[in-house]
């Protein structure tokens, strides 16, 4: 779903406007029609949306509550596709859409586009800088816990100073201390900054037939290699300097490189 997505997203910057139809997770088109078929293939295209129904759709399907502080979180998720239509017949088209769906007021949105196109070059340079960036390993690292919150349990000595952007370490320290009992509209509201990261990930769905606490456990300790590593560097960099205890940690972090490389 996600790739499908990111697909859609790629045409409509093209000037191509995609439709996106579902069918069983996990089975690519050319399977679906060896086993479903061509009929049922005909079937999918016929009830296929376009990108912003079937963002809308899936916005539904979480079923989540369109407040008035969460409408913001809502039109923010949707806006990275308005954004990218060129076509102001269908932007506008789209924009009612959303304004009859969410009972938003299409100037509210408009002035909402305006703002972010207005400070869309400072964040782009913000984004650019190191503390800011998000590797896709700690993206998909909080991706899984946003979907699956107990998950924490599974990984339970990882440090939260292994992460690296303080986008991951917000948000996995909210959800290890929330656990299930984690609002998502909650967590935007309070990590107003990350708000729509976080919307978008939530909403975007995960294979079904994935082992999740085993792919938690293993992203974490990808996690905690890549910290350690480093670190390594860091110490290394600086050996005629370091203290007692860093040339104790250098050592240490030495040893165990060591060993996972098999030398």
């Amino acid at each position: 779903m996600n790739s499908a997505l990111k697909a859609a997203e790629i045409m409509v910057e093209k000037s191509i406007y995609p439709r996106i139809g579902e069918i069983k997770e996990g089975i690519d088109p050319d399977d679906f029609v060896i086993k479903e078929g061509v009929e049922s293939f005909y079937n999918v295209l016929k009830d296929s949306l376009d990108i912003i129904d079937f963002k809308i759709s899936l916005i539904k399907k979480k079923k989540i509550d369109a407040k008035t502080y969460h409408k913001s979180k809502i039109i923010s998720y949707l806006a990275t596709t308005l954004q990218k239509q060129k076509d102001d017949i269908i932007k506008n088209e789209w924009v009612k859409k959303i304004s009859e769906k969410f009972q938003v007021s299409e100037q509210a949105i408009l002035n909402y586009m305006k703002k972010i196109k207005s400070i869309s070059y400072e964040q782009e340079v913000k984004i650019d800088q190191p503390e800011h960036k998000i590797s896709s390993l700690e993206m998909g690292f909080i991706h899984f816990l946003l979907k699956k919150p107990s998950l924490t349990e599974q990984i339970a000595s990882f440090k939260i100073e292994s992460l690296q952007s303080d986008f991951a370490k917000s948000l996995f320290g909210e959800i290890k201390e929330k656990g299930e009992s984690l609002k998502i509209e909650e967590l935007c509201e309070k990590y107003s900054q990350y708000s729509s990261i976080i919307m978008k990930l939530y909403i975007e769905d995960i294979k079904s037939d994935i082992n999740w606490e085993s792919n938690i456990r293993e992203a974490a300790a990808m996690i905690e290699k890549a910290d350690e590593e480093k670190k390594y560097k860091q110490l290394k960099s600086r050996i005629s300097s370091l203290s007692d205890d860093e040339m104790k940690e250098f050592l240490l972090l030495a040893k165990k490189i060591k060993l996972r490389k098999g030398d």
